[in-house]
């Protein structure tokens, strides 16, 4: 009796599997990249959510102030609150739904860039960084011959008021910068631990400007 014959599934060869194997290697790499990139961008976009909602702070802030800025604050500002510690966000929580400071530290989300938490991989830290001093522009009110902004450095230690500030000649409030995401390389040489050694967003930094605008400007550019 004849039986029919029955034929064998034909077998990968390994230069075939290696093919394959190399084909699924690129296309993962491929997804890995873009999802980095989406990732950065999407990390880009909500920094820059994060300082207009700083801006609009700092601007109903002042209409409740006579037109003062918040302070006296430190230039280096923390991404947690509390009464009396130089903290921004203990002068502007309740502009950002926030509680009132008092003595408990708090988390203040709009204060924490994104990139630099997933960079640094830290709960909280400083990550967004004010003037000490608006260059450029001589106080003859000031000894140290600076307009202070947020008040450290002034000698009466009180912020400014953004009537004095605007009022200064030839500063431009849409390129003076109030506040930005900070790294060692526009930190003026200050060694601070657990900041990022590098730029954060890769080639490009957020600024909130004195007109409250927000931006990201090419890490090159040189800020007043």
């Amino acid at each position: 009796m004849n039986f029919p014959r029955i034929n064998k599934p034909k077998a990968f060869t390994l230069i075939e599997l290696l093919a394959v194997i190399a084909i699924i290697a690129i296309l993962a790499t491929l997804g890995v990249v873009g999802s980095k990139k989406a990732m950065a961008s999407a990390d880009n976009v909500r920094c820059l959510s994060n300082l207009r909602q700083i801006g609009a702070a700092i601007s109903l802030y002042g209409g409740d102030n006579q037109g003062a800025l918040p302070g006296q604050c430190d230039n280096s500002i923390r991404t947690t609150y509390r009464i009396n510690n130089g903290d921004l966000g203990a002068f502007i929580a309740p502009y950002l739904g926030l509680l009132a400071a008092d003595t408990v530290t708090r988390d203040a989300t709009s204060l924490m860039c994104p990139a630099w938490k997933n960079k640094m991989k830290a709960a909280d830290g400083k990550c967004y960084w004010s003037p000490f001093r608006l260059k450029g522009f001589y106080n003859p009110d000031n000894p140290s011959g600076y307009f202070s902004p947020f008040g450290k450095g002034q000698p009466d230690g009180k912020p400014l008021r953004m009537q004095t500030i605007l009022s200064i000649p030839g500063f431009a409030a849409s390129r003076q910068w109030m506040i930005q995401d900070f790294d060692m390389v526009n930190g003026s040489g200050l060694e601070m631990p657990g900041q990022s050694s590098t730029p954060v967003h890769g080639s490009v930094r957020n600024v909130i400007f004195f007109d409250f605008h927000a931006e990201s400007v090419p890490v090159s550019t040189v800020l007043n």
